[in-house]
């Protein structure tokens, strides 16, 4: 999805068209919902808490401000949305949330790699499952989202450079896993 038409869209939307608003939820619901998949398996709370977003967005559009990347914005929304409703429906505390472990099969792992055939998703799930979580949740941002290093630092809430060292040493870490089992 290209940024220019989204921030077209956005602020079509801002200045009161309904269409925009639209079209917005078209192009970005997929992704939202394959986004939302990282945090929980509960498909309804995914459809509920992207379903809740835009209500939000409809009902306070006059306080909304221009933004640089929808995607960005609508993911960080959404996470934050997904994250306090399981904080309400398990009564942990909101770090231990956070750092839950992400399915072996991810969505950063087909749009890193582009790879469509079984044995090339699970040669990529493998190299994924090599990354912590945060270094998932960054290749994740930068590569499928799209966002900027900036971006990326606050939706984490760290700093740039942690964000740049994270994504480094994820990159390095892939090409040196790829070589030991001779990956070209």
């Amino acid at each position: 999805m290209s940024s220019k038409p989204c921030i077209s869209l956005w602020n079509q939307f801002l200045k009161g068209d309904n269409d925009a608003f639209a079209e917005i939820y078209k192009l970005t619901v997929k992704d939202l919902f394959q986004y939302g998949t990282q945090f929980t398996d509960d498909r309804d709370t995914i459809k509920d808490c992207i379903h809740d977003l835009f209500v939000k967005l409809y009902t306070n559009r006059d306080n909304l401000k221009p933004i640089d990347n929808l995607m960005a914005y609508l993911s960080i929304a959404l996470r934050n949305s997904i994250l306090n409703t399981l904080k309400i429906k398990r009564s942990v505390p909101y770090d231990e949330i956070e750092d839950e472990r992400f399915d072996d099969e991810t969505p950063e792992t087909s749009f890193l790699f582009h790879e469509k055939t079984n044995e090339d998703k699970m040669l990529c799930n493998s190299l994924m499952s090599r990354l912590n979580d945060r270094q998932r949740q960054v290749v994740y941002y930068r590569f499928v989202q799209g966002m900027s290093i900036t971006e990326i630092g606050k939706a984490l809430n760290i700093n740039y450079q942690s964000v740049s060292n994270i994504l480094q040493r994820s990159i390095n870490h892939l090409k040196d896993f790829s070589k030991k089992v001779s990956i070209k």
